[in-house]
Formats: structure tokens, sequence, C-alpha cells
């Protein structure tokens, strides 16, 4: 809670973070941009029925009970990714096939799709899967690993 709180000061407004959210069972990821420094708009998938949707939605960034850690991936001062544009880049990556925990995997590959867009700058998505999972696991908010590929 106090490393969210810490982040929220810090949170700036229309940048793009890689969220991790904890919840029952392992870890979840989101992108995130706030709108401003205690709420933000997330984009992600989630596993329902046996199948993964897509959701857009408003989020807590202050006070959130799940929300677990920001790391930011692009500034706004890089160049404004609209939520707009987010959406139709995320909308156009494949869903994954039903299994679950797929989540993470799925994000950096929007992640791929913004850099290919030249919305962000992406050196290597094996190392921002490493980097986010290995800053998971230093904060103590990695729950379970098993299942999480590399790509």
């Amino acid at each position: 809670k106090s490393l969210i709180r810490s982040l929220c000061r810090l949170a700036t407004v229309g940048s793009l973070y890689l969220a991790g959210f904890t919840q029952a069972g392992p870890a979840h990821a989101a992108l995130m941009i706030p709108n401003n420094t205690t709420v933000g708009i997330i984009t992600h998938i989630k596993f329902v029925d046996g199948a993964w949707i897509y959701e857009q939605r408003p989020e807590k960034i202050d006070g959130s009970l799940q929300l677990s850690s920001l790391v930011k991936i692009h500034d706004i001062s890089d160049g404004a990714i609209t939520i707009t544009q987010l959406a139709e880049i995320s909308q156009s990556v494949a869903l994954p096939s039903a299994e679950p925990r797929q989540c993470l995997i799925w994000i950096v590959r929007v992640v791929e799709s913004l850099a290919a867009s030249g919305l962000v700058k992406l050196t290597s998505a094996q190392g921002l899967m490493t980097e986010f999972i290995e800053f998971l696991r230093e904060t103590g908010h990695m729950q379970e690993l098993t299942s999480i590929q590399i790509l």
C-alpha cells in the first residue's frame, strides 16, 4: 500500500505504465494511462468463463486494493498516447487461446504493436517481460509464476 501511495504521487498524467495487480492466484498485468494522480484508464484482458475478453476501464491508483505496482514504460514528454490509440492497437492484438495466465504475454504483444506504430520505444519484448517479473518478485507482489512463459 505504501509503495502505491508513493507511486501515485509520482504518476505522470498521460504517461504509459505497465501495472501489476494482486488477486487470488497469479499476479495480473495491464497497461495504464493515468488521468490524474489518483485514477487512470487500464487496458487489459481478463479470463471469464474459459475465454479471454478485452476490457478498458477506469482504475483507482490511490486507494486501489489490487494495484500493486506501476512501471513507467513511456513518458508523455516523448509524445502523447491517447486512450483511443491504445484501445485501437490493443484490440488489434489477437486474444490468447483459452489458457489461463496469458495476460502478461498479451500485454507485451500490445507494447510490441505500440512500438511498431512508433508510439513507444521497445528494445526487447523478452527484456520487458523479464524486467517486470523481476520487479514484481523484488517488491513481493509476484505470488505465483507457474505457466508464465517468457517470449
